[in-house]
């Protein structure tokens, strides 16, 4: 698209021979006489106009275009004298779309000649030249663009509207979509700013309308495929003790539910959500249940419980810290949406020992994930792990450290200190010593090289010399080893060599994609936006940095954080915590894909 109105903005290089090419010749409509049109009246019109700056509007080039256009098509004049005659429409502009067919430049007049007051209130063009040319390739005809003639009533911009029209399953919604977005409009009042009009992230048959005003509220209205109203939402903005505050207040029609999330603003920029309350009623509107979430004693994990209709309380997940021991504990006793029951203890002490156990039993009773593991601190340079049947010795020195599965001696590894580390050591030792047995034989298989930094949340993985760079914090790292082991089979000598053996990562493996999928639209269809956001890194399919399938790809690795930790990074707590809750069945599967 974009090489086809770079062709069309440089049309007054265009020669006649190959403008002529860039026409189709149109059989003169019945509404228009060709007797009726004059040539030179038409052409002294148009090199009479002056621009606002009492230039002359069109270039003896753009005469001789207009001249070969209106011989092959003088149907065409009325709407080209309609778009010349306006002040505030370059004469490029009309040059680039005379060019179009007769039915398409008529059907894109309204577009082009929609006008709005600029900050120095001045009346200029509502849409850019980009933005026509863009609508006019997106349509598959004239009648399409005359659908959307509607939408210029709206505040949408013409890109938006553009992207409206690429989407045939809209074709005869326009009606309603301008009827949508005008009653946003109308609750945004004058302090309007920007507004959209577009797809879901997270359901491909969904749309969202977002109003943003000038004081950076957002609100928003969630809909299904009909257009029909599933939730709507709105965000403010407060600033209080130095900090910045959001918070997001939603409406869940579709599933009778309330909720409100508050965040604040980290001084890297970065929103860490802290509480959230849902209200969930029945269909009569009486309340089943309420939920609450807060940040627990120990950074990175979260209070979680709810009170059911008769006030009884049932705990989600908690994390304690013992002043006395130093002993911190979390538990995590949670249900999914299709009755999938997660049960999670973890407990470690100042020294670094540490026991967990983790169960995943399905709504029949089938136990998906039983894992129970340890880790014993012998001395700054020696551990011992387990992980139900398997027990790993790990010994530290000052060049390797080494690993052996003590129950199949056989079974060891070594990752070189001088060889495979680089930059800062000490943060990447700190969380290699903290590293249970079948994690450490996961590096050694799956990486390379290890490269420590200071910024935990700037650490990542790269698959084309199999490299982690993070840091000292256990759970980040863990996540990007999830990563390695996900694609520790891809050959990334060559971007053939990578299409070829993509199928070998565990995101390619159909009963991963069916299990993931199925528990994703479960989540969709539970909740809108202000809880989708919480995993937005794990289930967008639209707008995510790696592409639709980067999702699961993140979800591969999170699993495999959560896998040995419950303790992940405060940003991330929230995320981690809906996933491991909403996602068990996932979760169980990758215990076992990234094990092998």
């Amino acid at each position: 698209m974009d090489m086809q109105i770079n062709k069309a903005t440089s049309v007054r290089a265009i020669s006649l021979q190959k403008a002529g090419k860039a026409i189709r010749k149109e059989q003169v409509s019945d509404g228009f006489k060709k007797a009726e049109f004059n040539m030179s009246a038409a052409l002294t019109t148009l090199q009479e106009l002056k621009d606002v700056n009492g230039k002359d509007k069109f270039k003896e080039d753009d005469i001789k275009l207009f001249k070969y256009v209106l011989t092959e098509n003088p149907e065409k004049w009325n709407s080209i004298k309609t778009l010349a005659s306006k002040d505030y429409i370059e004469g490029e502009t009309v040059t680039q779309l005379s060019i179009m067919e007769a039915d398409t430049l008529e059907a894109l007049v309204p577009f082009a000649t929609a006008s709005k007051k600029n900050e120095n209130n001045k009346t200029i063009a509502k849409y850019s030249p980009r933005a026509l040319m863009g609508l006019a390739f997106a349509a598959s005809d004239a009648k399409q663009i005359k659908q959307a003639q509607v939408l210029v009533q709206t505040n949408l911009s013409g890109e938006n509207i553009a992207a409206l029209v690429l989407k045939p399953e809209l074709n005869n919604k326009f009606d309603k979509i301008a009827n949508k977005v005008l009653d946003m409009e109308k609750v945004a009042g004058e302090n309007l700013k920007k507004i959209s009009f577009l797809p879901d992230n997270y359901d491909k048959s969904a749309y969202t309308i977002e109003a943003i005003t000038k004081d950076n509220h957002i609100k928003t209205e969630l809909l299904d495929k009909n257009l029909k109203r599933r939730a709507i939402e709105e965000l403010s903005m407060q600033k209080k003790d130095g900090k910045i505050y959001q918070s997001k207040k939603t409406l869940d029609v579709e599933n009778n539910t309330s909720s409100k999330v508050r965040r604040y603003i980290s001084p890297e920029g970065m929103p860490i959500t802290t509480h959230e309350v849902r209200v969930i009623k029945d269909k009569l509107g009486n309340i089943k249940r309420r939920e609450y979430t807060a940040p627990s004693e120990i950074k990175g994990v979260l209070d979680s419980f709810y009170v059911d209709a008769q006030g009884n309380k049932v705990q989600v997940s908690e994390g304690h810290y013992d002043k006395n021991t130093g002993i911190t504990t979390v538990k995590k006793n949670m249900e999914s949406l299709d009755g999938t029951k997660t049960t999670y203890l973890y407990e470690d002490d100042p020294q670094g020992n540490r026991i967990s156990e983790y169960k995943i039993v399905d709504k029949n009773g089938n136990v998906l994930l039983n894992k129970n593991s340890t880790f014993e601190v012998i001395d700054e340079n020696h551990f011992v792990s387990t992980c139900n049947d398997d027990k790993y010795d790990i010994t530290v020195d000052e060049h390797n450290i080494s690993v052996q599965n003590m129950k199949n001696p056989d079974r060891k590894a070594v990752i070189s200190i001088d060889k495979s580390i680089e930059g800062d050591k000490t943060a990447i030792l700190k969380s290699l010593k903290s590293m249970p047995g079948e994690e450490l034989f996961k590096v050694a298989e799956s990486t390379k090289k290890l490269v420590g930094n200071d910024d935990v949340l700037s650490s990542y993985y790269m698959p084309q010399d199999k490299s982690i760079h993070s840091g000292s914090d256990l759970f980040v790292i863990l996540h990007e080893l999830g990563h390695a082991r996900d694609m520790n089979k891809i050959d990334t000598s060559s971007d053939e060599a990578v299409l070829k053996t993509m199928s070998e990562t565990i995101r390619e493996s159909s009963d991963v994609k069916k299990t993931f999928e199925e528990e994703k639209t479960a989540f969709t269809k539970a909740f809108p936006e202000a809880q989708r956001e919480h995993i937005d890194y794990f289930i967008n399919s639209v707008t995510h940095y790696a592409g639709e399938t980067g999702g699961l790809g993140e979800t591969i690795a999170e699993s495999n954080a959560l896998l040995t930790t419950p303790k992940s990074h405060e940003i991330l707590a929230m995320r981690s915590q809906y996933l491991q809750q909403y996602f068990p069945k996932t979760i169980a599967l990758m215990a076992e894909k990234l094990s092998v």
